[in-house]
């Protein structure tokens, strides 16, 4: 999701800490959608989200109160970046 931006050290913090939320609430309470699994939509492990990881996990929140408010804080944070950048 932030492929071609140029982040500086706290903003890639921060937006790490953001995925690193969602992966831990995904990994929580949808252990068959997580790493090593055959319906994982979180990814490779390690690496930050793909734009397919991002698309299925907004099509996941849209039916849990608390991934949609970690997806709204990510997307806040990025909002941020990009104007910080005009």
């Amino acid at each position: 999701m932030t492929k071609g931006l140029i982040l500086n050290y706290g903003q890639a913090m921060k937006l790490g800490a953001i995925e690193d939320k969602i992966e831990l609430y995904v990994r929580l309470n949808y252990p068959d959608k997580s790493y090593g699994t055959p319906n994982n939509i979180l990814g490779r492990a390690g690496r930050e989200f793909s734009k397919t990881t991002w698309g299925k996990l907004i099509k996941l929140a849209k039916n849990d109160e608390g991934l949609q408010s970690f997806v709204n804080e990510f997307n806040v944070e990025l909002l941020k970046v990009k104007e910080s950048l005009k």
